[in-house]
């Protein structure tokens, strides 16, 4: 599965996918052994998650999603400016928030069209 996440408010657009093949297309130095992880090119942020179990429901499939758009989100407002820190943690728990729901919802959509 691949899902473009256009944050606009930030100029930038996160990329997930759920395979490496598919991640190998968008970063052309990806390593195999590396299942899942967190790469920044320019506005670009290419997020791979590889669906180890066969369900993105999976509470460990979850977990492992929720940890790399946690890094995403980093990434994005280090490259912007936005300081988070303890005493400054919402814009990284919102964008946070942001990008995991926006994938959750592409994958409601997904399931919804294959059931028809």
């Amino acid at each position: 599965m691949k899902v473009r996440l256009d944050v606009d408010i930030y100029s930038f657009t996160v990329v997930i996918v759920t395979t490496f093949e598919e991640f190998k297309k968008l970063h052309k130095a990806a390593d195999k052994e590396n299942l899942f992880c967190t790469s920044e090119c320019g506005q670009y942020i290419y997020v791979l998650v590889s669906d180890e179990w066969g369900d993105f429901y999976n509470h460990l499939f979850i977990q492992c999603m929720s940890h790399e758009l946690n890094h995403a989100a980093m990434c994005l407002l280090n490259h912007i400016g936005v300081n988070y820190d303890y005493e400054n943690q919402e814009a990284l728990c919102y964008l946070q928030d942001f990008l995991m729901a926006g994938f959750f919802k592409a994958v409601e959509k997904y399931n919804t069209t294959q059931k028809r």
